[in-house]
């Protein structure tokens, strides 16, 4: 799981769809699903969420402008 995190976090910034994701690293969309949660305690969509909000917050805190950030 380390490895789909360092893609994650490395393709932030693009569309991420955990059937996409999982078929990347050879897991069915399911398996993926359920070992990802087991991993982070989060779903997908939950961990990508709550990961796009921390980093518009550094860059708000770092003087972005919301509406630049949105």
């Amino acid at each position: 799981m380390t490895d789909v995190l360092q893609y994650i976090h490395a393709h932030i910034r693009e569309p991420l769809f955990a059937g996409e994701v999982a078929h990347l690293f050879g897991y069915s969309r399911w398996y993926f699903c359920e070992r990802f949660k087991r991993y982070t305690g989060k779903t997908f969509v939950e961990y990508v969420r709550y990961y796009r909000i921390q980093l518009s917050a550094l860059e708000i805190l770092s003087g972005a402008k919301v509406q630049e950030v949105a």
